[in-house]
Formats: structure tokens, sequence, C-alpha cells
């Protein structure tokens, strides 16, 4: 009954989603931020999905499955 935690990165156009990102990014939050807080799932995105006022939609990305 543990929540996990997922993480959605949108990349900006110029940044190209590789392996070597995504460990970048993952050694980055390890170093960073508490143990309870690290996202066990990172997720690349070309971009959030937005409400019609053009607020991230949470509930879609709470939506989707890890």
């Amino acid at each position: 009954g543990l929540i996990k935690l997922k993480a959605f990165v949108a990349m900006s156009e110029e940044t190209e989603i590789t392996a070597v990102a995504a460990e970048e990014l993952k050694r980055f939050c390890k170093e960073t931020m508490a143990p309870h807080k690290f996202p066990s799932v990172i997720e690349f995105m070309d971009e959030l999905p937005k409400t019609g006022q053009g607020k991230i939609d949470r509930r879609t990305l709470r939506d989707r499955k890890l």
C-alpha cells in the first residue's frame, strides 16, 4: 500500500532524451533529494498535458499507469 512517486519531465526541444540524460537526472535527484522524495519512475514527455486554463493537468498525469 505504499505510494510510488513518479516524475514527469518535459525536455526542451534542444535536449535529446537519452539514457545518459536519464541517468544524470536520477543521480541529481539522489544527491539533492531526501530518499523518501526520490521518484521510483521518471517518464519523459514531449510536453506536459494542460487544462483549458493553461495549468498542468495533474489528473491526467495521475491516471497514467506506472
